[in-house]
């Protein structure tokens, strides 16, 4: 019963949510791009006194009490985020199907995969810093 009114309503959300979610979904990854744009600038890294982009992650990181590991995890959430999120404003229109066995689904499921080794690990940082902050 519970299954069928979840189906019923997912036939009727899906073809009123397609526009947002790419929509969503599209500006997010226009943002991450922009951001690691502007973060790659070489007079802004040499502001900070650092000579690449992962010099700048761990400074900007170190001031908001990140280790330079934490400071990595998150850039590849963002990264891993950004590449799962480009595929589901795709998928809407294919019923989210894919091929796991394509170059393309291999891509996906590493992302996949990256986002929530990364997100496993930030949450692992944290747990760490309020057991000490405590």
């Amino acid at each position: 019963m519970l299954e069928q009114a979840a189906d019923a309503l997912g036939a009727w959300l899906s073809p009123r949510v397609v526009g947002m979610a790419q929509f969503a979904a599209n500006d997010i990854v226009i943002a991450l791009s922009q951001a690691t744009r502007f973060l790659r600038d070489r007079m802004l890294q040499g502001a900070f006194g650092v000579h690449d982009l992962w010099g700048l992650v761990g400074a900007v990181g170190s001031v908001h009490g990140q280790g330079v590991q934490q400071s990595r995890d998150r850039v590849e959430l963002g990264r891993h985020g950004a590449e799962v999120l480009q595929w589901l404003a795709r998928g809407i229109t294919q019923a989210y199907a894919f091929d796991p066995a394509s170059a393309e689904g291999q891509r996906l499921l590493a992302s996949a995969q990256g986002w929530r080794l990364a997100w496993s690990s930030l949450n692992r940082h944290d747990e760490r810093r309020h057991a000490l902050a405590a």
